[in-house]
């Protein structure tokens, strides 16, 4: 069972940090741009 390591929640939310804050801000634009053409009605 030394496979199950213990959960360093330090080394997760810091490894890769500036990757995650980048696709965290593109999956906002994203959202607000697909909830924009929503509201404004599909045209077919």
């Amino acid at each position: 069972m030394r496979f199950l390591k213990k959960i360093n929640i330090k080394k997760i939310t810091t490894h890769n940090f500036w990757l995650k804050i980048i696709s965290l801000i593109i999956a906002i634009i994203v959202w607000l741009y697909v909830s924009g053409e929503i509201t404004k009605g599909v045209r077919v």
